[in-house]
């Protein structure tokens, strides 16, 4: 049932046309010339054969349900009393509907906003989620970058180490090696004997000692190359 519908106006040209000439558009305007007509006009519209008021309201208000009522009785105070009462019944039940369907948006806005709370919460932590992946990312860059630096540098040292020349000593020692190595490779040279005085023949015990001596020189020269080697 469309109560708006049935307390609108009717439309133009499905107007209730009295005797007179007068045009009756909805309901209130029909109830105010019930009320203040004669019986025998209401006669007119009402009576054993016919209930001219039911049938407009019925087909045309779209308002069955007062239709049936009114095709009940045939008083005209009767008539008055239930299109009024039914009136007031619509406008009332077209109050609380109205109530209702603006408690329903209200409840609906409401609905709605808690909705938009919910999803700019969800799309704030989502943000913050990206947020902290792009960090991490570049953290990670950062420190992937300078791992690489790191590694640079250690194989430049490593490079500069492999360059570095020995130390002294060790070179020192090294030298002294080689000169002991050389002097040991090259033959002696042969003592020239010296000039044989015009005095008497050198004693044999000499010349033997002088053996052992340069024996003795010569075994200690191995010696000491076989140590150092």
């Amino acid at each position: 049932m469309n109560i708006k519908k049935i307390l609108s106006d009717v439309p133009q040209g499905k107007e209730f046309f009295m005797h007179d000439g007068t045009a009756l558009r909805n309901l209130e305007e029909l109830r105010e010339e019930i009320k203040f007509m004669s019986e025998e006009d209401f006669r007119r519209y009402v009576n054993d054969e016919k209930n001219d008021f039911a049938n407009w309201i019925e087909y045309v208000i779209g308002d069955k349900e007062l239709a049936d009522r009114l095709r009940l009785t045939k008083d005209r105070e009767n008539a008055f009393k239930l299109i009024n009462s039914r009136i007031i019944f619509l406008k009332i039940k077209l109050e609380n509907q109205e109530e209702n369907e603006i408690n329903y948006v209200e409840r609906e806005i409401e609905r709605l906003k808690d909705n938009i709370n919910r999803e700019e919460k969800i799309i704030k932590e989502i943000n913050q989620e990206e947020k902290k992946e792009k960090e991490e990312k570049v953290n990670e860059e950062k420190l992937i970058e300078e791992i690489e630096r790191k590694l640079k540098e250690l194989e430049k040292d490593v490079e500069l180490n492999k360059k570095v020349e020995e130390p002294p000593e060790e070179k020192k020692k090294e030298e002294v090696i080689n000169e002991i190595i050389q002097l040991n490779k090259e033959e002696p040279k042969p003592i020239t004997p010296p000039p044989k005085p015009k005095e008497p023949k050198k004693n044999k015990h000499k010349e033997t000692a002088e053996k052992i001596i340069w024996a003795l020189i010569g075994f200690v020269i191995g010696m000491i190359i076989a140590r150092i080697i």
